[in-house]
């Protein structure tokens, strides 16, 4: 119903373009826009889905949820994935922050699932008038980067609100702890990182194993 309501506006401010129109949409809000492109007149240029929501996404269908095909462009920033987030290419193009579960600084915090989903929009936000700015390296997928075999990749590419529009594929993309964020193109940092997502996979997986006791609870 939102994303429909939302559609109607859209046509009715006649005198924009639906080429011109740029919908984000944070969590759940990232479907929202989906099914708001798709209900216009016309598909809209681009759609950036911040931490596209999972639960009640997990098993549904590509009509269903954010996809490619719901804009010209596309592009997703992951942050939380497997919790809150979607683990799922979902776009034309892909950021996984910080491997994409957990970002660094919200261990300290009383709710790291909160935290780390709400980092997407804090990311985006900071994107437009970063002057080091958020790149990544490509990685054949997400999967792949999980079993350690993308740090070798050299391809880089911005994220948030410059995001060029003909990139395509899965990056991976570091940030500091605290704002600012962004750390800029990468150099030596790949090799540190992975040491350090060693390192922080066991504090996720300690994460996963208590959350699943208290579903299991329920």
């Amino acid at each position: 119903m939102v994303g429909n309501c939302l559609s109607q506006l859209i046509d009715a401010i006649r005198r924009i373009s639906t080429s011109n129109v740029h919908l984000l949409g944070f969590s759940l809000g990232s479907h929202v826009a989906a099914f708001a492109s798709n209900y216009a007149s016309k598909k809209v240029k681009r759609i950036t889905g911040l931490d596209p929501a999972l639960p009640g996404f997990a098993t549904a269908a590509n009509e269903n949820k954010l996809d490619s095909s719901d804009a010209d462009f596309v592009d997703v920033i992951h942050t939380n994935a497997f919790m809150q987030g979607t683990p799922l290419q979902s776009g034309h193009i892909d950021f996984f922050v910080n491997g994409g579960i957990i970002q660094p600084g919200c261990m300290q915090e009383g709710n790291v699932l909160a935290c780390s989903h709400h980092r997407a929009p804090i990311y985006y936000g900071e994107s437009i008038n970063s002057v080091p700015g958020f790149w990544g390296w490509s990685c054949s997928s997400f999967w792949e980067y999980l079993i350690g075999r993308c740090w070798k990749s050299g391809n880089q590419t911005i994220m948030g609100e410059h995001t060029d529009p003909n990139m395509r594929g899965i990056f991976l993309v570091i940030t500091n702890s605290q704002a600012e964020y962004a750390m800029g193109p990468y150099s030596n940092t790949i090799r540190n990182f992975i040491k350090m997502n060693n390192d922080k996979l066991q504090q996720i997986a300690q994460i996963l194993l208590k959350d699943v006791k208290i579903i299991s609870i329920k």
